[in-house]
C-alpha cells in the first residue's frame, strides 16, 4: 500500500495510507456529513404525529348511509393496488400502521386474536 494524496475529498491535503479512488472518497464523505448537510425532511414518525386526521368525504358517507350502513367511519386512505381491485381476490388489504380509527367490534377483535394465536 502506498501513500496517496486525496485531492478530491473534503480532507484534501491529508495524506492517508490507502489507494486514492473515487469510491473510497465518496464513502468517507457520506460518513462525515454535518447536520446542516442532512435533509430537512421530517422523519416518518414526525409525519405521522403531525398529520391531520382525515375525514370521509360527504358523498361517500351519504352513499354508505343510503345503502343501509351505520356508524360510518373513515378507516384508511391508501392507493389501491392490483390485488385490492382484482375480482378473484375478494379482499382489500388494510396495513395495520395506516388505520386511522378502529372499526372492529370487541368480539371481532377477540376472534382475530384467537385465530392469530392458533
Amino acid at each position: 500500500m502506498s501513500l496517496k494524496l486525496m485531492e478530491n475529498c473534503d480532507f484534501a491535503s491529508r495524506i492517508i495510507e490507502e489507494p486514492s479512488n473515487d469510491e473510497s472518497c465518496k464513502r468517507k464523505n457520506k460518513k462525515t456529513k454535518t447536520n446542516r448537510e442532512r435533509s430537512n425532511k421530517p422523519s416518518k414518525k414526525l409525519k405521522k404525529k403531525t398529520s391531520n386526521k382525515a375525514e370521509l368525504p360527504l358523498a361517500f358517507k351519504e352513499k354508505i348511509e343510503q345503502m343501509g350502513g351505520d356508524e360510518v367511519k373513515f378507516v384508511i386512505e391508501k392507493e389501491l393496488t392490483n390485488s385490492d381491485v382484482t375480482q378473484n381476490n375478494g379482499r382489500l388489504s388494510i396495513p395495520k400502521g395506516k388505520i386511522n380509527e378502529s372499526f372492529l367490534t370487541p368480539a371481532e377483535e377477540s376472534y382475530l386474536d384467537y385465530e392469530r394465536n392458533k
